[in-house]
């Protein structure tokens, strides 16, 4: 009973989709709210005001000149009363007419009488390409300008026999948007920071609370911000070639050639509870939800087959994009720097390979030259340095500018993370791993810089 008290006035407009007003009617009232029906003319084509009557236990109202309301401004008195208006369906038309102030029957000359505190919401409901016109998305995208709510549409099969984005919600979930759009907005106007790296919090002039972070896990969400604005400014101007070239960088680039690079020794390493294995996977986890989403335009059985072995029962179709907080410029700004130097390290570990040096970069240990500002950037990873690099050491120099050094490591290799490490062989209960690895199987855990 999360709408009890409430007062909405449910307008339909013609579409077949006023079968689904009949069950919405029916839940508006069952979690408490009183329910007055307007209808157009249209709509009592798919459905009878008899039925909605019987459904709400109130008249229905169809006529700007009924005779029912004593002053005969039903457009007035209707909307005085009323906590919030609904319109489901809302078709093409009907949005039209919300767009251009137009005022040629009782629910459309409701809708601008309202006061400004009625809040406005519109379930649209209409064929794929009707939805998908550049006319309808002009009038879209006024619509949320004038501070009106659309709920939907979802996509799926169509009365037409089409497929696609035009369907109208499904009452329960226009249940769950009406009562959530009444529940208290406890973080409107906040602002919220999500952190890419340690933070410092001073106690004194010599004390302070920090934190270990090397903000791994917020560039990598800052990085698929910044890409899904990139995208969804592509899908606006219907770019589809723009968006697939995109995404194929992302994975094999930032995914592939650097983040699940990095990731992999903390994902097959860390203990399966730990908070560095835990925030590794909530950061792959919004990752995979957003690229899903990405691709459904243009791989769209593949996205919804993926969708589905992730355990969701409904449609990817009938999902928003996901919700990044805006890219941390200060994150992608930093890790660039850091990417820029890793670049340099691979060419020299490479070089070292092909001269039978090494066989993988964790067989080399790693001397760093760097300037000032790269120094204080660097040291800021911590322990995590050498994972970045993935080398089995990782060492800072001052230097003018950046040198690399990449040497043969000399220490024993752990069977378990294959670092080469001096305490490989310390531990007389398991000879044959290191410190850390023996700490993630058997002990507390690895203390890991996590973001």
């Amino acid at each position: 009973m999360d709408l009890i008290g409430k007062r909405i006035v449910l307008g339909l407009t013609g579409g077949v989709a006023c079968y689904k007003a009949a069950e919405l009617a029916r839940a508006l009232i069952k979690a408490g709210a009183t329910v007055q029906v307007v209808m157009t003319d249209a709509a009592r084509h798919f459905i009878t005001p008899v039925t909605m009557q019987a459904l709400s236990g109130r008249p229905v109202f169809t006529d700007q000149w009924d005779s029912r309301v004593a002053n005969n401004m039903a457009h007035i008195d209707l909307s005085r009363d009323a906590d919030a208006i609904l319109i489901a369906p809302c078709s093409a038309d009907f949005m039209r007419k919300l767009v251009h102030g137009a005022a040629d029957d009782l629910l459309s000359t409701l809708c601008l009488a309202r006061p400004s505190t009625v809040a406005l919401l519109v379930a649209p409901a209409m064929n794929v390409e009707m939805w998908q016109n550049p006319a309808t998305q002009r009038n879209v995208a006024q619509l949320a300008q004038d501070g009106i709510t659309l709920l939907g549409p979802a996509a799926g099969e169509q009365a037409c026999g089409e497929t696609g984005l035009g369907r109208m919600l499904e009452p329960e979930q226009l249940l769950e948007e009406m009562t959530a759009f009444f529940q208290p907005k406890l973080l409107a106007g906040k602002r919220v920071l999500i952190t890419a790296g340690p933070t410092f919090e001073p106690i004194d002039p010599v004390r302070g609370i920090t934190n270990l972070s090397s903000g791994k896990m917020g560039y990598a969400l800052a990085r698929a911000a910044e890409l899904q604005a990139d995208i969804l400014a592509h899908y606006q101007r219907y770019e589809f070639h723009p968006v697939v070239a995109k995404l194929q960088i992302y994975c094999s680039e930032d995914l592939g050639g650097f983040y699940l690079d990095v990731l992999k020794d903390r994902l097959y390493t860390t203990a399966p509870g730990s908070l560095a294995r835990r925030s590794a996977q909530t950061a792959l986890a919004q990752i995979t939800q957003a690229m899903l989403r990405w691709m459904a335009p243009f791989l769209s059985f593949t996205a919804e087959e993926a969708w589905q072995v992730l355990g969701h029962d409904n449609s990817i179709f009938a999902e928003t994009y996901w919700q990044f907080e805006p890219a941390d410029a200060q994150a992608l700004s930093r890790w660039s720097r850091i990417r820029e130097i890793r670049e340099a390290v691979n060419r020299s570990l490479e070089d070292l390979r092909k001269g039978g040096g090494i066989g993988s970069s964790l067989q080399a240990d790693l001397l760093l030259g760097v300037n000032p500002q790269d120094h204080q950037l660097l040291q800021s990873l911590g322990a995590d340095l050498k994972f970045v690099f993935i080398t089995s050491s990782a060492t800072l120099a001052a230097a003018d500018e950046l040198t690399v050094t990449v040497t043969p490591a000399t220490a024993q290799k752990c069977e378990r993370c294959w670092h080469y490490s001096a305490d490989v062989g310390s531990i007389a209960a398991h000879p044959t791993i290191c410190g850390r690895c023996d700490s993630n199987l058997h002990g507390s855990g690895e203390i890991r810089q996590v973001a």
